[in-house]
């Protein structure tokens, strides 16, 4: 009888931990293991890292014409470039589409000082089935904007190159923007660093060290398609870019320049001089006065004369 009962009572109390550890505790443990994994280990990660920041993706849709992009807004200055982006090479380059027709004569476009990209980024979708685009920006912060505006229209026809154009290969200090931000750190979409120090614009103790090459050495060096149209920005370096570029000038492949004078007045200017002497004539200009620290600038466009 005892035995029995000691056999019986065995039994129960094996039924009664499968209860408790197999029925109960199972039932208790998933939602415990939850909480742990989505908000105490969310909490944690937010204690221990709350000094940290969370870089967030912010884009806007652009359009210029039929033209559509996305850009991505990290800065100030990312949003204030949206209005303020070089649109007169856009506004050249669809004409040049329109006029010639879309699957005639490849286009290949470089943009010497891109800057975040607005202009580069709508002149890729334009020739993304006609050409191709080679970028140039040597600015850090700006690279960055470029490479993922690039990205993010997934575009395959746009090189980019972080790599300063100049009349010959050197390694030299590069001075960052400080006029609007003292930070230490630069922000995209600002313009103004400059190979010359400026003490209006520039601090002494601000800069990078930067790679600068030729255009003619760089297209050789990487084997890169020879440029039809060509469109400089480089503020205030414009004459250290054209004396690099002095054979692809004389090329008849390179059909368009486009300049932003700003280093003197339009008839003085040595990279005027250069390519109208060279063969092209003056076919448009819009004169934008200076403001602030910014200089007067001639928005120039050449047109190869023909023979």
């Amino acid at each position: 009888m005892l035995k029995r009962y000691i056999k019986s009572k065995g039994i129960m109390l094996n039924i009664f931990k499968f209860i408790i550890r197999d029925i109960l505790f199972s039932c208790i443990y998933k939602p415990l293991r939850w909480f742990e994994r989505n908000i105490l280990s969310r909490i944690a990660f937010l204690i221990k890292f709350s000094k940290y920041s969370v870089d967030p993706l912010i884009t806007k849709d652009i359009e210029f014409h039929e033209l559509k992009a996305k850009v991505n807004i990290r800065t100030y200055f990312d949003h204030w470039r949206i209005d303020d982006y070089e649109k007169h090479p856009v506004k050249k380059l669809l004409e040049c589409v329109k006029s010639s027709g879309k699957k005639n004569n490849k286009i290949n476009y470089y943009e010497i000082g891109a800057n975040v990209g607005y202009s580069t980024i709508m002149i890729g979708k334009l020739l993304q089935e006609i050409g191709e685009v080679v970028a140039f920006e040597v600015e850090a912060t700006n690279f960055k904007a470029l490479v993922d505006n690039i990205q993010l229209n997934k575009l395959n026809n746009v090189t980019p190159l972080q790599i300063g154009v100049a009349d010959q290969s050197s390694v030299k200090k590069f001075y960052f923007n400080r006029y609007h931000d003292l930070s230490i750190l630069t922000s995209s979409g600002m313009g103004m660093h400059s190979l010359k120090f400026n003490e209006k614009v520039h601090m002494k103790t601000s800069f990078q060290r930067v790679p600068l090459m030729s255009l003619e050495k760089i297209i050789n060096e990487f084997s890169l398609p020879f440029p039809t149209h060509v469109f400089i920005d480089a503020y205030g370096a414009e004459d250290i870019v054209i004396k690099g570029m002095k054979e692809i000038l004389k090329d008849h492949r390179l059909s368009v320049i486009m300049i932003d004078i700003e280093n003197a007045e339009l008839d003085h200017s040595y990279a005027n001089k250069t390519v109208i002497g060279a063969g092209f004539k003056l076919t448009d200009c819009i004169i934008e006065e200076g403001f602030n620290q910014a200089p007067k600038s001639f928005k120039t466009v050449y047109t190869r004369k023909l023979n």
